[in-house]
Protein backbone atom coordinates (compact mmCIF):
# COMPACT_ATOMS: atom_id res chain seq x y z
CA UNK A 1 0.00 0.00 0.00
CA UNK A 2 2.86 2.36 0.66
CA UNK A 3 4.41 2.53 -2.85
CA UNK A 4 1.24 3.93 -4.53
CA UNK A 5 0.98 6.59 -1.85
CA UNK A 6 4.62 7.55 -2.41
CA UNK A 7 3.99 7.79 -6.18
CA UNK A 8 0.91 9.97 -5.68
CA UNK A 9 2.71 12.31 -3.29
CA UNK A 10 5.71 12.53 -5.64
CA UNK A 11 3.41 13.25 -8.60
CA UNK A 12 1.73 15.99 -6.57
CA UNK A 13 5.06 17.65 -5.81
CA UNK A 14 6.14 17.39 -9.44
CA UNK A 15 2.87 18.85 -10.63
CA UNK A 16 3.09 21.71 -8.15
CA UNK A 17 6.66 22.53 -9.19
CA UNK A 18 6.50 21.86 -12.96
CA UNK A 19 2.74 22.14 -13.55
CA UNK A 20 2.86 23.95 -16.87
CA UNK A 21 5.73 22.07 -18.49
CA UNK A 22 5.14 20.17 -21.71
CA UNK A 23 7.17 17.17 -20.53
CA UNK A 24 5.12 16.74 -17.35
CA UNK A 25 1.85 17.18 -19.23
CA UNK A 26 2.99 14.49 -21.67
CA UNK A 27 3.98 12.23 -18.78
CA UNK A 28 0.58 12.54 -17.12
CA UNK A 29 -1.21 12.00 -20.46
CA UNK A 30 0.71 8.76 -21.07
CA UNK A 31 0.00 7.56 -17.53
CA UNK A 32 -3.69 8.31 -18.13
CA UNK A 33 -3.66 6.23 -21.33
CA UNK A 34 -1.82 3.36 -19.62
CA UNK A 35 -4.32 3.30 -16.74
CA UNK A 36 -7.21 3.30 -19.22
CA UNK A 37 -5.66 0.37 -21.10
CA UNK A 38 -5.20 -1.59 -17.87
CA UNK A 39 -8.83 -0.99 -16.87
CA UNK A 40 -10.01 -2.24 -20.28
CA UNK A 41 -7.86 -5.39 -20.00
CA UNK A 42 -9.11 -6.08 -16.47
CA UNK A 43 -12.71 -5.61 -17.64
CA UNK A 44 -12.22 -8.08 -20.50
CA UNK A 45 -10.56 -10.57 -18.14
CA UNK A 46 -13.39 -10.17 -15.65
CA UNK A 47 -16.12 -10.74 -18.22
CA UNK A 48 -14.22 -13.29 -20.29
CA UNK A 49 -14.02 -13.16 -24.04
CA UNK A 50 -16.46 -16.04 -24.55
CA UNK A 51 -19.07 -14.28 -22.39
CA UNK A 52 -18.57 -11.11 -24.39
CA UNK A 53 -20.22 -12.79 -27.38
CA UNK A 54 -23.40 -13.57 -25.41
CA UNK A 55 -26.26 -11.25 -26.38
CA UNK A 56 -27.28 -10.75 -22.71
CA UNK A 57 -23.78 -9.50 -21.85
CA UNK A 58 -23.74 -7.06 -24.76
CA UNK A 59 -27.25 -5.75 -24.01
CA UNK A 60 -26.55 -5.16 -20.33
CA UNK A 61 -23.12 -3.64 -21.00
CA UNK A 62 -24.71 -1.18 -23.43
CA UNK A 63 -27.57 -0.50 -20.99
CA UNK A 64 -25.32 0.25 -18.01
CA UNK A 65 -22.83 2.14 -20.15
CA UNK A 66 -25.66 4.32 -21.48
CA UNK A 67 -26.93 5.00 -17.96
CA UNK A 68 -23.45 6.02 -16.86
CA UNK A 69 -22.41 8.04 -19.90
CA UNK A 70 -25.56 9.77 -21.08
CA UNK A 71 -27.81 9.38 -18.07
CA UNK A 72 -25.19 10.96 -15.80
CA UNK A 73 -26.17 8.40 -13.17
CA UNK A 74 -23.69 7.99 -10.35
CA UNK A 75 -21.63 4.81 -10.57
CA UNK A 76 -22.75 3.64 -7.11
CA UNK A 77 -26.38 3.49 -8.28
CA UNK A 78 -25.38 1.57 -11.39
CA UNK A 79 -23.36 -0.97 -9.39
CA UNK A 80 -26.12 -1.48 -6.80
CA UNK A 81 -28.77 -1.67 -9.54
CA UNK A 82 -26.71 -4.20 -11.47
CA UNK A 83 -26.36 -6.33 -8.34
CA UNK A 84 -30.09 -6.26 -7.66
CA UNK A 85 -30.89 -7.00 -11.30
CA UNK A 86 -28.36 -9.82 -11.31
CA UNK A 87 -30.08 -11.43 -8.35
CA UNK A 88 -33.22 -11.87 -10.46
CA UNK A 89 -31.74 -12.43 -13.92
CA UNK A 90 -29.22 -15.23 -14.24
Amino acid sequence: MLPPIILIVAAGFLYKKYGGSQALDGTFKMVEIAVFAMIVVVAFNLIGLKNLAEPKTVVFALFFGTLFFWGKLHSVYIIVGAGVLGAFIK
